[in-house]
């Protein structure tokens, strides 16, 4: 018996059916899972930065990070902790400067009739001249 062009074996249909699973599963991870872990990512940040505010404020402990930022300036003679303090300074003296530079003016009001408008002279065109024919 012959088999007809519309019958599959059970190979193709495996084949078909992984491409299908993972098209399925390369969607969900495209479109599904993104949308799904942005707020678990957004929960996990808050978490590890309440866990830093606490650390710092009740523990009185930096987690290593004034040991982290001694280190970089034995090794580069880097100073970030002053960096970081002259370039917040910085900042709010450019704040401060564009936020005095942008205050509101007032503009006088626009006459409700306008003036008149001077009409050009018109100026005369001149008609081509017809040449006569002899």
């Amino acid at each position: 018996q012959k088999k007809a062009n519309d019958d599959m074996s059970r190979d193709e249909i495996g084949t078909y059916g992984l491409i299908a699973a993972f098209s399925l599963a390369s969607f969900s991870s495209l479109v599904v899972l993104p949308v799904a872990l942005g707020d678990v990512f957004e929960l996990i940040g808050l978490g590890v930065s309440a866990y830093f505010v606490y650390s710092l404020v009740v523990k009185d402990d930096d987690l290593g990070l004034s040991k982290t930022l001694d280190e970089v300036e034995s090794q580069t003679g880097l100073d970030v902790r002053e960096l970081t303090n002259s370039t917040v300074g910085l900042v709010k003296d450019t704040v401060n400067t564009v936020s005095s530079n942008t205050k509101k003016t007032s503009y006088p009001k626009k006459s409700e009739t306008p003036k008149p408008v001077v009409a050009a002279a018109p100026v005369e065109s001149e008609e081509p001249k017809e040449d006569d024919e002899d």
